[in-house]
């Protein structure tokens, strides 16, 4: 139930920025604006290495939730199909960069 409030209120939050989804052709200005989403929903770490000083499994596994959600919204159905199998954001934003 919690997880479909977060998503909620991510699409929500989303739908204020209304960035192009990346199709494969628009990387450089959909890399410069998701990272201005994720940085604005406190989960831009989830893209990189998990920091040493993070030891609470469960506000990473949040940050992470959140990041993943937050790509899944900005990607064209072609390209979300090819990040499925990925476990974190770190895994999805690697495979498409």
């Amino acid at each position: 139930n919690s997880l479909v409030q977060k998503l909620i209120v991510i699409v929500a939050m989303a739908a204020k920025f209304e960035i192009e989804k990346f199709n494969r052709n628009n990387f450089s200005f959909w890399k410069l604006k998701m990272k201005a989403i994720l940085r604005k929903d406190k989960c831009l770490a989830a893209i990189g290495e998990r920091p040493a000083e993070v030891t609470d499994d469960s506000k990473w596994d949040e940050t992470d939730g959140n990041a993943i959600a937050n790509l899944h919204l900005a990607l064209a159905d072609g390209v979300l199909s090819s990040i499925e199998e990925k476990k974190s954001a770190k895994e999805i934003w690697d495979h498409l960069a």
